[in-house]
C-alpha cells in the first residue's frame, strides 16, 4: 500500500463496482457479488493486486456478521459488528463510519478510536455516484476509512459479477 499525499479523494459507484481515485489516479477498485443470504466485496489496489475479500452475511442487517476471506495487507485487521455498525479494527485502531440520514444518499462521518477524521458527500446522477471524501488531516488511517466504505457501500448499488 502505498500514501501519497491526500488532497482530492472521490470515489465512482456503478452497478456495484466502485473505483477510488487520489488526485486523478486510481488507488483502490472494489467489485460486489450479491449471493443469496451474502455479499462478497474485493478491494484490489492501485496495480489490481487483490487486498482484502470480505463477505457479510445478514438478512437486511439481522444477524450481520463480517467475515476476512483473505488479507493480502499483512496487517491484523478484522471486523465487529456493534448493533447497526460495522467496526474495522486495524493494528488495534477501531474505525466506524456513522451514516446520515439522507435519501439514497451513502453520506455520512468516520471516527477512529471515537475521534472524528473526516466526511464522504455524494454526488448522485442518474445511474452513477460519486463519493468525495475530506479527511482533517493526512493520516495512513484514511485509506482504512476509504477501504471500509468500500465494503459499506456493497448493500447500496449492487452488481451480480
Amino acid at each position: 500500500m502505498s500514501f501519497m499525499m491526500q488532497t482530492n479523494i472521490t470515489a465512482n459507484t456503478s452497478n456495484g463496482n466502485t473505483n477510488v481515485y487520489q488526485n486523478g489516479m486510481k488507488i483502490y477498485s472494489a467489485t460486489t457479488s450479491v449471493l443469496p443470504f451474502h455479499d462478497k466485496v474485493k478491494m484490489y489496489d492501485a496495480n489490481n493486486q487483490l487486498m482484502l475479500v470480505v463477505v457479510v452475511t445478514g438478512f437486511y442487517g439481522i444477524k450481520r456478521k463480517v467475515t476476512l476471506k483473505a488479507n493480502h495487507l499483512n496487517l491484523d485487521i478484522f471486523f465487529e459488528v456493534h448493533s447497526k455498525n460495522i467496526v474495522f479494527i486495524v493494528n488495534q485502531k477501531q474505525i466506524v463510519f456513522k451514516q446520515a440520514s439522507r435519501l439514497f444518499k451513502f453520506e455520512g462521518d468516520f471516527y477512529v478510536d471515537a475521534i472524528y477524521v473526516g466526511s464522504i458527500k455524494n454526488k448522485m446522477s442518474f445511474f452513477k455516484s460519486e463519493l468525495i471524501y475530506d479527511f482533517l488531516k493526512d493520516n495512513e488511517m484514511n485509506y482504512f476509512c476509504i477501504i471500509l466504505s468500500l465494503i459499506l457501500l456493497r448493500d447500496k448499488f449492487h452488481s451480480t459479477g
